[in-house]
């Protein structure tokens, strides 16, 4: 991994245990003042925080849809849960992570 590039967390597996891993690179850029830094650092930490603190389906939800483009139907049937289950799971995961966030604005 390139450290000038910023990217994003990566799933690992079929998403079977509840560690998650976040890891950003730093853009290194001539625009990039240390303060600017020390913000993008500041603001993955309240993601990892807030995401960590989400309950265990609800984060494996909004994980296998938001990084890994996975349909409704597929997390339904990997979380074995209707797929009315999946809506609501990613429903309250947004609405939290929206609130607990909602600072970096």
């Amino acid at each position: 991994m390139s450290p000038n590039k910023l990217e994003p967390p990566r799933l690992r597996g079929k998403l079977a245990h509840d560690r998650t891993e976040l890891s950003f690179d730093i853009p290194a850029t001539s625009e990039s003042s240390p303060l600017d830094v020390v913000e993008l650092l500041l603001q993955d930490d309240a993601f990892t925080l807030a995401l960590s603190s989400l309950p265990i389906n609800q984060k494996r939800a909004w994980l296998m849809r938001e990084f890994a483009g996975c349909t409704y139907s597929v997390i339904a049937l990997e979380l074995v849960v209707p797929e009315s289950t999946v809506r609501g799971l990613l429903a309250r995961s947004r609405h939290t992570l929206a609130r607990e966030l909602a600072s970096w604005r």
